[in-house]
């Protein structure tokens, strides 16, 4: 009972009828700083909770009281569950149980803080206040699944506090073969396969094993085994109890042979190396920027330590970068003495349970010398398991079923020829529906165990709509997650499903899916919180199939209005790293939303910001081009003091003034700048690259190829500077030309050119070498060109020292044809539209200072040659114009001419010159017009226009000489003596 500023707790039959009798605010807040000041409550904490009407009130009192106290305790979180009306007595329960088993789920502390403002959140019309320092509630046993006596519980808790993460949520649960809350083991068959891997473990000393197979197959459930086994305290449990059985020691792992299991879902690179590094209890300044420097740094300090080290490696095709991972993490690995790999993967990222792809992408990226286990389908194994786990729920008594439905179920389910994944669905909705099993539902159970995942999968949902209407857009929520998955932390994950729904949706119904939908999901942790995800990629094509950018546009909208005001609370961690992933999928609108919240800006990660925009196809907003621009320097400041930075950034580089809409502890008052733009330097090891090219790679990303002096080819991510892939080797001696080439099927080859004379073509995916040609060159390979020609087929031409320009078609062995006219060494190559009969045309310039054109079709000269004023021609650009096709051509005079192709006269002078030789030229198209941007030797990069109505204006000026550039995701990137350079281009089109 309460009144103004006072209130006071009594029993509903309490004889008190006013604020001032009963327990009082003071009263309680003396016990609560007596007992924090006893001697024996050092370093222990109190939570206190008023479960009573109107307690709201109540606890503010109790805080005010404390605050009172010049000793006021720091060490209690305090909690009226009611707002100004009545309340239910296990309202509080109820709260405390779903932030433990659903926000928390997967994290052994939680902040007190943390737990505070959720239960804040869940207890409508509540107060929690948080203590004054920060502290921790720990779980006090790792729960594992089986029905065991008390003495082997307990045996088994102790044993599995042990192990990492990574053993306890995923290897675990998959050797299992069961869902969450089942009392028993279910894992059978694969001995072959786990024998072939422990002789492998008890006979080699270093290498790689790579573990194989259909999507679903059961890879990670035999890893899981296989770390279950190698454990000898938890392995000895286990077949105590009879959960697993007993296998002869030599189809076993040695004792203890695993240092360190990870499973590989959305890691980098550099999340593999920092979990290495820690597993070995190594430092971790021996980090480097690229993938390549903290690979290098990796390998050195294990081989400095010089003790045998095996790491298992699971979910490579679920890695965010799984091919480099593969060639560049453990490739290196491979080779270093006493150090064992092994690694689950599916063959190709593209592989599904039921579109398995013949591609080996992932398998060719590995090592060579790998060995190969194949997991393949197993009959014998999932008549076995189906068998097992319904027996197991009829002796639970949760089935009932006769021994003939039991084993016709398990003959249909492992003569259909599908991986475990399919029979474990199956049983799943079998226990679902046990009438299935009844006889005159047999037609019923036949129809669902010879559908394939797709329809399995739609027989779950279909199941799950029927009990709510929420479960379906949850399970979209899922699919449409970034990063490892979304959490059910700060009602973010309900929040997207609600959007997509168009009703509300509640943590109810978030508890009641997580109950039926065990099999469909996965359990993880990101920056630090719980995740759920989709378990497989075949459901989330499913659910995100008919999504496009305006569910994205839902979920940016929903999203933004969960996040907590500006300086009221950190904003979630999934807000901060993807958020702005949402608003790129959402499109101009997507960015436009996220531009309006200036507040919100500036509290999401800016790398990620500049990542995402840099992969933007749209225009962008001046707000994120500012924090695109300077993403660096605002990743330095606190969330409160980036405004002004942004806003100093936006003002440079697109002249657009800030507002005064939002909060901000300081901002920008007024500046006078001339717009300008300011280099990154791309990471990487990437000094000595001569040539630089373009290289469109998967779901619409974009790499840059490079060639260098030691001969190496390499692929970088253009909105980092990483390496992509481990380097491409084969040439002897520089690499002066790179190109790709897009071929009909959808595919892309690389091309690199050499001083060696030979053209050779690389997969980018695998970096296997696919042919090698010696084009004749006798001075080596100066330039390289791709030509689509209007027959279809995809050209290579190649220009070297001795003037001739060879063209061939790489993919048959046909010799090539030699373009003979210059009279001096080829130096530029490129392709130009002819207008007149809508085919490419091959251009060629060269030290004779002569431009010529040739028509790939016929194999013959064009026109008569163009001449520059005598100068030799160092490089080469097509650029559009008014409807026409310019070509662009560097001189050694420093002048960039322009020349009409159909015509073959010089239009006039480009605004972009030199002083001294161009070396290199690129198009940049914007959206106002198009521009041209030129490179000389002394490092300086010039922006002009075609029309030499622009000035030109100098962007880049490095104090070591410049080799190539390129115009590559609203980037313009340079290579130089001394590496990349990337200058954001925020107007150019996509």
């Amino acid at each position: 009972m309460g009144d103004g500023d006072e209130a006071a707790l009594a029993y509903a039959t309490s004889p008190y009828d006013d604020a001032t009798e009963g327990l009082l605010p003071d009263y309680l807040a003396k016990k609560i700083r007596t007992r924090e000041a006893h001697p024996g409550n050092e370093g222990t904490w109190a939570i206190i909770v008023v479960e009573a009407c109107r307690s709201r009130r109540f606890v503010q009192l109790v805080s005010a009281y404390l605050a009172r106290s010049p000793d006021a305790p720091r060490h209690v979180l305090l909690v009226g569950v009611s707002g100004e009306g009545a309340t239910r007595l296990g309202t509080f329960n109820e709260a405390l149980s779903h932030a433990l088993l659903t926000s928390f789920r997967n994290q052994d502390a939680i902040s007190l803080w943390s737990l505070g403002a959720e239960l804040n959140r869940l207890l409508p019309g509540s107060k929690v206040i948080p203590p004054d320092e920060d502290g921790a509630l720990t779980r006090s046993g790792k729960r594992i699944p089986g029905a065991l006596p008390l003495d082997a519980l307990i045996e088994l808790e102790g044993i599995i506090a042990t192990l990492t993460d990574d053993e306890r949520r995923h290897f675990i649960p998959r050797a299992q073969g069961g869902e969450t809350g089942e009392y028993t083991w279910h894992f059978h068959g694969r001995r072959r396969e786990r024998a072939r891997i422990s002789a492998w473990l008890r006979k080699r000393r270093r290498g790689v094993l790579v573990v194989t197979g259909a999507a679903g197959s059961g890879k990670s459930a035999l890893l899981g085994d296989l770390i279950v086994r190698a454990h000898p305290n938890l392995r000895a449990v286990l077949q105590r109890h009879g959960l697993i059985e007993e296998i002869p020691a030599d189809e076993g792992p040695p004792d203890e042979c695993i240092d360190l299991s990870m499973l590989l879902t959305g890691a980098t690179v550099a999340d593999v190396v920092q979990q290495i590094l820690g597993a070995l209890d190594l430092p971790p300044d021996v980090l480097g920027a690229s993938a390549d420097a903290q690979v290098k740094k990796l390998v050195e300090a294990i081989t400095v330590r010089g003790r045998p080290f095996t790491v298992l490696l699971d979910g490579l095709d679920e890695a965010q970068e799984p091919v480099a991972l593969a060639g560049v993490l453990v490739g290196a690995l491979a080779n270093v003495e006493g150090v064992r790999i092994i690694v689950g993967t599916r063959r190709s990222t593209r592989d599904a349970p039921d579109s398995p792809d013949s591609d080996q992408t992932l398998i060719q990226a590995l090592p060579r010398r790998a060995t190969v286990v194949h997991v393949n389908h197993d009959s014998q194994a999932i008549d076995a398991y189906v068998r097992h786990r319904l027996n197991t729920a009829v002796a639970a008594g949760s089935l009932t079923a006769t021994d003939n439905a039991i084993t016709s179920a398990a003959w249909i389910a492992s003569g259909r020829g599908q991986p475990f994944l399919y029979a474990r669905l199956a049983v799943y909705e079998i226990l679902s529906n046990p009438q299935l099993l009844d006889g005159a539902h047999f037609p019923d159970l036949t129809q669902l165990l010879t559908a394939d995942h797709a329809a399995l999968f739609a027989f779950g949902l279909n199941r799950l709509a029927k009990a709510t209407p929420a479960a379906q857009p949850l399970l979209r929520a899922l699919a449409l997650a970034e990063g490892r998955g979304i959490p059910a932390l700060d009602g973010i994950w309900t929040a997207a499903a609600t959007a997509l729904a168009g009703f509300v949706i509640t943590e109810n119904d978030l508890a009641s899916l997580l109950r039926q939908a065990a099999p469909y999901l996965m359990l993880d942790t990101e920056y630090g919180q719980t995740v759920y995800r989709l378990a497989h990629r075949t459901f989330q094509t499913q659910l995100a199939g008919e999504c496009g950018p305006r569910h994205q546009q839902l979920l940016l909208e929903a999203f933004s209005a969960a996040a907590p005001p500006p300086n009221s609370a950190m904003i979630n961690p999934y807000l901060e790293y993807h958020l702005s992933r949402h608003a790129l999928l959402a499109g101009a609108v997507g960015w436009k939303l996220l531009a309006e919240k200036p507040d919100l800006l500036d509290r999401l990660n800016p790398r990620a910001v500049a990542i995402d925009a840099f992969s933007s196809r749209a225009s962008l907003p001046p707000q994120i081009t500012g924090v695109a621009y300077a993403y660096e320097q605002l990743e330095r400041l606190l969330p409160a003091l980036r405004r002004p930075t942004r806003e100093l950034a936006t003002l440079r580089v697109t002249g657009v003034p800030p507002n005064r809409e939002g909060a901000s502890t300081w901002t920008l008052a007024w500046s006078k700048l001339a717009p300008g733009r300011t280099p990154i330097d791309l990471r990487g090891n990437s000094t000595g690259i001569i040539a630089l090219a373009v290289m469109p790679a998967a779901q619409g990303n974009v790499l840059l190829a490079s060639g260098s002096a030691d001969g190496a080819v390499q692929l970088w991510d253009a909105r980092t500077g990483e390496a992509a892939r481990r380097p491409f080797l084969g040439h002897d001696g520089w690499v002066r030309a790179v190109t790709a080439m897009s071929l009909n099927d959808g595919n892309a080859l690389l091309a690199s050119g050499g001083a060696d004379g030979a053209v050779r073509l690389w997969d980018p995916d695998t970096g296997c070498l696919l042919a090698a040609v010696q084009t004749g060159h006798p001075g080596g390979v100066w330039t390289l060109a791709t030509v689509p020609c209007s027959t279809g087929e995809t050209l290579l031409a190649a220009g070297g020292a001795d003037g001739i320009v060879r063209l061939w078609d790489p993919l048959t062995a046909a010799p090539p044809i030699e373009l003979h006219g210059h009279t001096g060494a080829v130096l530029a190559l490129t392709v130009v539209a002819d207008a007149g009969n809508e085919r490419p045309l091959l251009v060629s310039g060269g030290i004779d200072g002569t431009i010529r054109l040739w028509d790939p079709i016929s194999r013959a000269a064009r026109g008569e040659p163009m001449r520059s004023v005598g100068h030799a021609v160092r490089a080469l650009a097509a650029v559009p114009a008014g409807g026409d096709t310019y070509v662009a051509a560097g001189s050694a005079d420093g002048a960039v001419y322009l020349w009409n192709p159909r015509t073959g006269e010089a239009v006039g002078l480009a605004s972009c010159a030199h002083s001294t030789a161009v070396l290199a030229l690129a198009a940049v198209l914007t959206e106002a017009a198009p521009l041209l941007a030129s490179g000389r030797a002394d490092g300086t990069v010039r922006l002009g226009s075609v029309d030499g109505r622009l000035a030109q204006e100098t962007l880049l000026a490095c104090p070591s000489p410049l080799r190539s550039i390129v115009v590559a995701e609203r980037q313009l990137v340079a290579a130089t003596q001394d590496g990349l350079h990337a200058l954001a281009l925020p107007s150019v089109s996509a």
